[in-house]
C-alpha cells in the first residue's frame, strides 16, 4: 500500500502535486557588476599616463571610462567597477575601508597601472588587496582584458610579470624588520649604526642580517645588497 500523501503537499484536480511558480531571483551587487559594462575610473600621477590609458580605453567598445578630475565624472552619478591607477594611489584606495570610500568608488576594485614593476611593489599592491598589476607598455588588448577579469573580481597579472611574480611567491619573504635593517645597510650603515637608529642591540641586528642572507641567498653583505637590489628590494 502506498503511504498517503503528506497533507502538506496541495494537489491539483488532476491529483497531481501543485507547483509554486517560479520567482526570478533578483541581481545581486557582484552579478549587476559582471552584467554590465565596467565603469573605469583612471586616477594616476603621471598625467601622460593617465591620458593615454584613458584615451585607450574610451577607443574600447566594452569598457565606459572616466578620467579623474574630469566634468563627466564628476557629474557622473554611477559606481566605479575598477580603478586604473599608480601604485601610490592604488595602495591608498585598497587600503581605505568600503565606508570611507564615498558611494562612486565604494566597491571599486583596484588595477595598478605602472611603467616599471619591482618585486617588491607587486608583492606590496596584492597584499594591500588590490586585484590587478598591468605595464603601461601593455596594448588595448591587454589593458581591456586587465579591466575585465578585475571588474569580475579575477586577479590579473600583466603576462610581461608573471614568472617573476611566481619565482617571488616562491621565496621567503623579509619580514618587516628584515627590510628596515637592508634599507639601512643599502644606505651604507654598519651594525652599531643601524642598531643605534633601530632602538635594537647590535647581536639583534646580527641575527637580522644573517636571516637576510639566508632568505637571499646571499654569501655577504655586499652579495645581498646586490640581489636586493636586482630584486627590487632594496
Amino acid at each position: 500500500m502506498k503511504a498517503a500523501r503528506p497533507f502538506t503537499e496541495p494537489l491539483t484536480a488532476t491529483g497531481a502535486p501543485r507547483r509554486e511558480p517560479a520567482v526570478a531571483t533578483p541581481l545581486t551587487p557582484a552579478s549587476r557588476r559582471v552584467a554590465r559594462t565596467p565603469r573605469v575610473l583612471v586616477v594616476h600621477e603621471d598625467p601622460l599616463l593617465a591620458l593615454g590609458a584613458f584615451s585607450a580605453l574610451m577607443s574600447a567598445p566594452d569598457v565606459r571610462a572616466f578620467l579623474d578630475g574630469s566634468d563627466a565624472f564628476a557629474c557622473s552619478s554611477e559606481a566605479i567597477d575598477v580603478v586604473v591607477a599608480d601604485l601610490a594611489h592604488g595602495l591608498g584606495l585598497a587600503t581605505t575601508p568600503k565606508v570611507q570610500r564615498g558611494t562612486a568608488l565604494r566597491d571599486a576594485r583596484v588595477l595598478v597601472l605602472e611603467s616599471a614593476a619591482r618585486e617588491h611593489n607587486v608583492r606590496k599592491a596584492f597584499g594591500a588587496g588590490v586585484f590587478g598589476y598591468a605595464l603601461s607598455s601593455a596594448g588595448l588588448a591587454e589593458l581591456s582584458e586587465a579591466v575585465a577579469m578585475v571588474s569580475r573580481g579575477a586577479r590579473y597579472v600583466s603576462p610581461a610579470l608573471a614568472g617573476q611574480v611566481a619565482e617571488s611567491l616562491m621565496r621567503e619573504a623579509l619580514s618587516p624588520r628584515e627590510a628596515e635593517v637592508l634599507a639601512l645597510i643599502a644606505e651604507g650603515h654598519c651594525n652599531k649604526v643601524i642598531a643605534r637608529q633601530l632602538g635594537i642591540t647590535v647581536g639583534t641586528v646580527k641575527v637580522h642580517v644573517k636571516a637576510i642572507m639566508s632568505k637571499l641567498d646571499a654569501t655577504s653583505r655586499t652579495h645581498a645588497l646586490s640581489i636586493a637590489i636586482e630584486r627590487g628590494l632594496a
